[in-house]
């Protein structure tokens, strides 16, 4: 989950390409820590 919406590489921002100029990090999980298999 990051700070703004993700611009699509269409903001006309220099991190626009890169990261959708999102901003930073605001949580992250791993999808498999509770997968049970």
């Amino acid at each position: 989950v990051h700070e703004l919406e993700d611009d699509l590489g269409k903001g006309g921002h220099e991190l626009s390409l890169s990261t959708g100029n999102a901003g930073g990090r605001l949580a992250c999980e791993n999808p498999l820590l509770g997968s049970k298999f």
